[in-house]
């Protein structure tokens, strides 16, 4: 039953380190199309302030809201388990 909660934790945060880490990619790509001349750490900064920082609360809560509606699916299964 815990083993359950756990594996959800890690996918739902793995998940979502791998959106974050390609859509930071991508908004500095495109950040760094509209100027060039600019250094890639404050283009990286950039893409954090505006990117990634302002939905972490949001995607964490929505990641615990997951597993809790997946609280009946994760005992039903386990006690149904052969």
């Amino acid at each position: 039953k815990k083993n359950g909660y756990i594996s959800a934790l890690i996918a739902g945060f793995s998940g979502l380190l791998v959106i974050y880490i390609l859509g930071g990619l991508h908004l500095s790509g495109f950040l760094y199309s509209l100027s060039p001349g600019k250094p890639v750490t404050d283009i990286i900064r950039s893409a954090w302030i505006m990117g990634i920082r302002p939905f972490i609360i949001i995607d964490v809560a929505k990641i615990l809201a997951a597993i809790i509606i997946l609280k009946p699916g994760i005992t039903g299964y386990e006690d149904n388990k052969n």
